[in-house]
């Protein structure tokens, strides 16, 4: 479906940041201001998705199916309202508070659901161009409870608001501040390994991407890698995400875990990259569950991770929350601070196992102790709410 966003219109309108702000967990956005002033040119909700919105304003079933239709033709703004009024509906869970119309027989009542929803919406309109969405998938990705936390995904996200022309400075200096996580290439049997990692140092040159390129085609795995991450992020080559695909494949194929990740990731990428009917999406979705499961069987804690968090959401596979607790539990045991906040989050929810304060609290120690800032929010509510853990635990 083509996007009704023309990307050399500014941005951001003052009742987009307005509704924004006015939803107490978007208030994290603050952290990436979304507009450098508040332009008008690209056009507003319409009535009925600003009253989902509007707290002073009794929002009717005919508001939410007239928001919803607009959102399912593919107005792109509309699609923005119904993720932010679900957001606001997952938040609002546990505070006797209702944000649409009980009797609505189309409007998930379960928190997950609603969780769904939520993300499905705003991931419309981020894959149609719209930066607000962007940066709130961003922020979803990495702090929300509606996903897994992923830090990757967050900055892809993330890097794809900045690339618009009017998006606030502070959201690409926060991207040219925001690295990765995940480890580059693994020691490999490779001749090339040092000459192709200056691909991605900023050392690269004309004669740095031949040889490189010219190890690749003759089935080195690290120039292989390397040249796929050329592709990727656009080193001394214009970006595609196709052709990065290619080597990250042929790398993959040798049996490396770590190209078997990108092989995967390249995938969602390229997923995320434009809006596909379901049955365009499911071969690479379909390639996604393939490769992070043939990494994460080489023991890769990003793909153990990553594969939790598809079984835990039912993306690609059949919902299955004890095999998702299997392999995030094995991607926390390796140490990765993102596998272990999440699962504290599943021990303090009993999500896919039975709750248990004391557990949930050790995990998100043990990811707090690695920086992550979350995760010691958490441990602290916790340990200020249940004198019986303590700070060893």
């Amino acid at each position: 479906m083509k996007s009704d966003i023309n990307p050399d219109q500014q941005r951001f309108s003052s009742s987009v940041i307005k509704a924004l702000r006015s939803t107490a967990i978007i208030m994290a956005l603050l952290a990436y201001p979304l507009a450098a002033g508040a332009g008008q040119s690209f056009p507003e909700p319409s009535a009925a998705c600003q009253k989902l919105m509007d707290k002073s304003v009794e929002a009717g079933d005919q508001a939410w199916e007239q928001c919803r239709k607009e959102a399912e033709q593919g107005q792109v703004m509309a699609q923005l309202w119904m993720g932010m009024a679900y957001w606001q509906r997952f938040e609002d869970f546990g505070k006797g508070r209702q944000s649409y119309p009980q009797n609505g027989e189309d409007v998930p009542k379960e928190k997950e659901a609603v969780a769904a929803e939520a993300v499905k919406w705003i991931k419309k309109a981020a894959r149609q161009g719209l930066p607000e969405a962007q940066v709130m998938l961003a922020v979803t990705y990495s702090q929300s409870k509606m996903v897994v936390v992923d830090e990757e995904m967050a900055l892809m996200w993330l890097k794809k608001a900045a690339e618009h022309k009017d998006t606030h400075e502070d959201v690409r200096q926060e991207v040219a501040m925001t690295q990765s996580s995940r480890p580059a290439l693994e020691a490999v049997d490779s001749a090339e390994l040092k000459t192709c990692r200056r691909l991605t140092i900023d050392e690269d040159t004309t004669e740095t991407r031949q040889a490189c390129q010219q190890a690749a085609e003759q089935g080195d795995i690290a120039a292989q890698y390397y040249v796929g991450m050329m592709y990727r992020y656009g080193y001394g080559v214009e970006k595609n995400y196709e052709t990065a695909r290619k080597w990250f494949i042929k790398a993959a194929e040798q049996g490396n875990p770590v190209a078997q990740y990108y092989a995967a990731y390249i995938e969602i990428e390229i997923l995320n990259s434009k809006s596909y009917s379901d049955e365009e999406a499911m071969p690479r979705i379909k390639d996604v569950v393939k490769w992070l499961d043939k990494s994460a069987a080489q023991g890769d804690a990003y793909a153990q991770f990553g594969l939790g968090a598809l079984y835990r959401d039912g993306e690609g596979v059949p919902k299955d929350e004890a095999k998702a607790v299997e392999l995030i539990r094995l991607a926390a045991e390796q140490g990765l601070a993102n596998a272990q906040y999440t699962l504290g989050n599943m021990y303090a929810s009993g999500e896919g196992v039975k709750e248990d304060k004391a557990e949930a609290a050790k995990w998100y120690k043990k990811a707090a102790d690695q920086g992550h800032a979350y995760a010691k929010r958490y441990y602290d509510e916790l340990r200020r709410d249940d004198d019986t853990i303590r700070d060893d635990e």
